[in-house]
């Protein structure tokens, strides 16, 4: 006879790791614990960004450079602006002395204001068939070119002054005050208040290989506050190469502006990043990865119902505290990347607070 206080013990796994139990052979039927998830950091697979960083020496200048001259010949009456004042829109830039103008306005207008009378008293004449039609005529007539010589002389006199159209900076006074000077010829270079542009000679390899959607970003720095970077934006660029150089001037707008005084002329480096043409790596934590007694290396990668499974890949260089991936994973998979120590396949994870 057999006895029957023997004890059996019996190990199975079914999806997690179920413990059976089986004490005394009896008939009763077994008793199975699953156990609880085990904690783990989970990150996702991610593609990593190659960069190339250049650098360029540029040259800060206005969007818009404004020249002032007055429209008709004269005596500079008033200028009372020097170089580097700013004036707000509507204010006076220079004026002409107005006096000759002012009394070719007045004589204008009194022959104008004679030759209408002249006009009203013929029309009487004419209705009395006093006089002919034809005087009537030449009446009228001489009547409409006084009053264009008269909306002429309106314009020389409002010509000898110039008025800022916008807010400005004076840059440049080209003549004294009380100097004579000739019809279109420059008075002031002003330039509006508005953020600077920088210009920059770029590399012609740079612009035919570098695409807009390549670009990190661009950013100016000057010395005066090297602890700082301005964002940029490319406004426009010359689309022909400087023969001497082999570079196309690139004009690029700065988005914010610094609290001193920036003004055009001052020098500026522009700092240009971009991502690296070419095919796409794939990085994972370092802790991530592990290696089997054969020495090849595998994750543990969790499915959506947080079951992991052991998959094999190929590793690449070291990237700071990260290894690239050349084989056996995709951009979005879910790995284990912390706590993988204790884990077999079929096992169940659950994510720590702070996954990415």
């Amino acid at each position: 006879m057999f006895a029957r206080n023997a004890v059996c013990l019996k190990l199975a796994t079914i999806g997690g790791v179920l413990v059976t139990l089986i004490s005394g052979c009896s008939e009763k039927a077994p008793v199975s614990v699953e156990l609880q998830p085990r904690p783990a950091r989970i990150v996702e697979v991610k593609a990593f960004e190659r960069e190339r960083v250049f650098s360029f020496v540029g040259n800060v200048q206005a969007p818009q450079t404004i020249d002032f001259a007055f429209e008709i010949d004269g005596r500079i009456a008033s200028l009372p602006l020097r170089e580097g004042d700013i004036v707000s829109k509507g204010s006076l830039l220079a004026k002409l002395d107005s006096e000759a103008f002012e009394l070719r306005l007045g004589e204008t207008q009194a022959e104008l204001a004679l030759s209408e009378q002249d006009l009203d008293r013929l029309i009487s004449l004419v209705e009395g068939n006093l006089v002919a039609q034809s005087q009537l005529d030449q009446a009228a007539t001489r009547r409409d070119l006084l009053r264009l010589r008269m909306l002429q002389a309106q314009k020389r006199l409002k010509d000898t002054a110039l008025t800022a159209p916008m807010d400005l900076r004076i840059v440049r006074r080209y003549v004294d005050n009380h100097s004579a000077v000739e019809a279109n010829q420059s008075i002031l270079r002003a330039v509006p208040i508005t953020p600077l542009d920088i210009v920059a000679a770029v590399p012609d390899e740079l612009v035919a290989t570098i695409s807009e959607d390549q670009v990190i970003d661009i950013n100016a720095e000057f010395d005066v506050d090297d602890a700082r970077s301005w964002p940029l934006r490319v406004r426009e660029y010359v689309a022909e190469a400087s023969s001497e150089t082999q570079t196309y001037a690139v004009r690029f707008e700065l988005l914010e502006s610094p609290s001193w005084n920036l003004l055009p002329g001052m020098t500026a480096k522009v700092v240009l990043r971009v991502r690296s043409a070419g095919p796409e790596l794939l990085t994972i934590p370092a802790s991530a990865v592990q290696s089997d007694t054969s020495g090849d290396f595998f994750v543990w990668a969790v499915a959506d119902n947080e079951f992991v499974q052991q998959k094999y890949v190929k590793v690449g260089p070291p990237i700071d505290d990260e290894i690239v991936i050349t084989d056996g994973l995709a951009v979005g998979e879910r790995i284990v990347a912390a706590g993988a120590f204790a884990l077999q396949s079929g096992m169940r994870v659950r994510p720590m607070s702070g996954d990415r």
